[in-house]
């Protein structure tokens, strides 16, 4: 084919001919040499410029070269460009369908283009622009990266409202998948929050909202919580961290052990038992009356984790502290004994010689 297409004289079937050459040295391109073969075939194609499909497709797959196999970002953002003129052009013999259809796939990389480029504003009114076009999933996925965007450039209140305006058009995005907690997640990031009291607030509503119950992915909520609730040395943080492990019990007798490790439900069950028993042990000074039993259970459930030492340590001065407790209870126990003892002893002479004094009989005459 690449023979036909160097002998072809007509322009037109020439770029078609090219077209396919190029595509097939991209789909079986497995080093650079390979792809630079597919670059230069689009670009002779693109340079005959005779047909308005072919030209534009072979930018749309050379592009995709520049931005992906070769990190080129201007060269590809100039290419986008450059089939955004074309496609919008009233010259276009294209039908308007198929026009729709690249542009479509075009905008999200040209917005992704312009971000890399550190062209944030044009990469949201690109975003912005390109909602009118784009079916609803695509759209739902462009006002999402707007709203990471602005979180991103710490315009909290632009991604705060981006998220709500997200979730009002589309209210069960992510719901298929259980993906949508973490996008609850990213928008209470959004917030711009760094203190706890304000963020706990946000952590409960997911962690307590029945829609949330059956994902895997809400125990990545519950861990942060139980976090945040650690760090406030809050007494929720037992109510919470209990649900938590109570729910990822139940969660691991059902689940694959690939789903598990996944969704990393034994290293979250580990840490919520761990901050739970140190804060039972040392909460402001203060020792909770299951501080023992909560230490010994993180012992007995995660006896390789990450803070074993700690606990066993804890544990271990606990025990002794009780020991010397019981120790010093049964020291006084004695020493009262002993003194009642005396007190018993001495008073028994005293209580025979008052009896011999005043003798056994009746009154004196």
């Amino acid at each position: 084919m690449e023979k036909l297409a160097d002998e072809c004289q007509d322009p037109a079937s020439k770029a078609r001919l090219l077209r396919l050459v190029g595509s097939a040295y991209l789909a079986a391109a497995s080093d650079m040499g390979g792809f630079n073969k597919a670059k230069e075939i689009f670009t002779q194609a693109i340079e005959l410029d005779a047909d308005d499909y072919v030209t534009v497709d072979c930018m749309r797959q050379l592009a995709d070269l520049e931005s992906g196999v070769f990190q080129n970002a201007p060269v590809a953002l100039a290419l986008f460009e450059e089939m955004e003129r074309r496609l919008i052009s009233e010259t276009n013999s294209m039908p308007p369908g198929q026009k729709k259809m690249f542009l479509q796939n075009m905008y999200p990389k040209m917005a992704y283009a312009k971000q890399k480029l550190g062209q944030i504003d044009e990469s949201i009114a690109l975003r912005e622009k390109m909602l009118d076009i784009l079916p609803d999933r695509d759209r739902a996925e462009m006002l999402l990266e707007n709203a990471r965007q602005f979180s991103a450039n710490k315009e909290y209140e632009k991604a705060v409202q981006g998220y709500a305006r997200l979730f009002k058009e589309y209210p069960d995005f992510g719901r298929e998948d259980g993906r949508v907690v973490y996008i609850l997640m990213e928008e209470i990031g959004a917030h711009g929050y760094t203190n706890s009291v304000d963020i706990v607030p946000l952590l409960t509503k997911i962690w307590e909202d029945p829609r949330n119950r059956d994902y895997l992915s809400v125990f990545y909520a519950g861990h942060h919580l139980i976090n945040h609730l650690d760090r406030m040395e809050d007494e929720r943080i037992y109510k919470y961290g209990d649900e938590l492990n109570a729910r990822i019990k139940e969660a691991m007798k059902t689940n694959s052990v690939e789903d598990i490790k996944k969704y990393n439900l034994e290293l979250f069950q580990a840490q919520a038992l761990q901050y739970m028993a140190m804060l039972a042990a040392h909460n402001k000074g203060v020792r909770r009356p299951d501080a023992k039993e909560r230490l010994q259970e993180y012992i007995e459930t995660s006896p390789t984790g990450s803070g074993i030492q700690q606990v066993a340590e804890t544990y271990a001065e606990l025990e002794k502290k009780e020991k010397e407790a019981e120790a010093l209870k049964a020291k006084l126990w004695r020493t009262r004994f002993f003194a009642f003892l005396i007190v018993v002893v001495a008073f028994i002479p005293v209580y025979f010689l008052s009896r011999s004094r005043w003798g056994s009989g009746g009154n004196p005459v």
